[in-house]
């Protein structure tokens, strides 16, 4: 079986993949907001930007955000974090939503499986 740290280190780069994609989307909706009437829409658009900077900022430990964002320490709460933020960002209407908030979903449930996985096999003699 493989060692943990490899998946870790996939999980890692997805979180990094993610929080790249939110900041493309919010610019992506940035342009968008003539078309749009909603206030939801411009908050999540704003939003975005500040949930994908407290995702990098968790991946590279800066402990004084770490300090106040206590649930962001684990892989555990960096899966919930992800999947809160796709299940906010999903909009059938649009989209580059939909495929984003299809995207944060998976890679949060992936956060949960590494999360839940054992350091090392111990031998059962």
């Amino acid at each position: 079986m493989a060692d943990k740290t490899i998946f870790i280190r996939v999980v890692r780069l997805m979180n990094f993949l993610c929080a790249l994609a939110m900041m493309g989307c919010s610019i992506y909706r940035f342009f968008d907001f003539s078309n749009q009437s909603d206030p939801f829409y411009f908050l999540m658009t704003f939003y975005l930007i500040g949930f994908a900077v407290l995702l990098i900022m968790a991946e590279l430990r800066y402990k004084k955000m770490l300090i106040y964002l206590e649930f962001l320490k684990s892989r555990l709460g960096k899966g919930f974090y992800v999947m809160l933020v796709g299940l906010i960002i999903f909009d059938e209407t649009r989209k580059a939503d939909l495929i984003l908030g299809i995207g944060l979903v998976l890679v949060g449930i992936l956060n949960l499986i590494v999360g839940c996985m054992r350091d090392k096999m111990e031998d059962e003699s």
